[in-house]
C-alpha cells in the first residue's frame, strides 16, 4: 500500500473500503443478524460502520483487520442504538403516567432526595482548618454548631461576628491559596 506524505492514501483507503464492501458485506451482516437478531437493525448497523469507515480509514489508515473492525464497530452502534430506544420506551411511560395525573403543586414534586442538604458540618470542619489562627477558629465553630446567634459570643471571644472572621481568616489562609 503506498503512502503519501501526510499518512495514508484516502484513494488506497477507498479502494481496500470498495474491496471489503464487496467481498464482505455478506459476512458481516450475517454476523450481525445473527448477535442481534433483527435483519432490519443488522443493515442499519452494518451501513452506519462502513459509513465510519469511509471516513476514519483514510485519516488512520486501514485496521489490521477490516472485517472484525466492521463488525465490531456495527455491534457497537446497534447496542447504543438499542438502548436509546430502552431508554426512550422508559422516559415515554413515565412522561405518559406524569399526564395522566395532572399538573400538580411544585411541593408535591420534591421528595427528600431533592431536599437542600445540610452543610453545617462540612462548615464546622472547613472553620476549624489547622491553618487557621486557633481565636479565627473558636468563634464560627461555636456558633455553627449551636447554629444559633454570635452576639452573646462576641464578648468570650476576641474574633467577632463568625461569618466576617471566618472569611476573613479563610481568605488570608494557606490553605485557599
Amino acid at each position: 500500500m503506498s503512502r503519501s506524505r501526510c499518512g495514508p492514501s484516502s484513494t488506497d483507503a477507498s479502494v481496500v473500503l470498495d474491496a471489503v464492501f464487496r467481498d464482505q458485506w455478506g459476512r458481516v451482516l450475517a454476523t450481525l443478524v445473527g448477535i442481534l437478531g433483527d435483519i432490519e437493525l443488522a443493515e442499519d448497523a452494518a451501513a452506519e460502520a462502513f459509513a465510519i469507515a469511509a471516513e476514519r480509514w483514510p485519516r488512520d489508515g486501514e485496521p489490521a483487520n477490516p472485517t472484525g473492525w466492521l463488525i465490531t464497530t456495527a455491534r457497537n452502534r446497534a447496542i447504543d442504538q438499542l438502548r436509546r430506544q430502552q431508554v426512550l420506551a422508559a422516559k415515554t411511560t413515565l412522561l405518559a403516567r406524569d399526564l395522566e395525573a395532572g399538573p400538580q403543586p411544585p411541593e408535591a414534586l420534591m421528595d427528600d432526595a431533592a431536599t437542600i442538604p445540610d452543610e453545617r458540618l462540612e462548615l464546622i470542619f472547613t472553620c476549624c482548618h489547622p491553618a487557621l489562627a486557633l481565636e479565627a477558629q473558636v468563634a464560627p465553630t461555636r456558633a455553627g454548631a449551636a447554629a444559633a446567634s454570635t452576639s452573646p459570643r462576641k464578648r468570650s471571644t476576641s474574633a467577632g461576628h463568625w461569618p466576617t472572621s471566618c472569611r476573613t481568616s479563610l481568605k488570608y489562609s494557606r490553605c485557599w491559596r
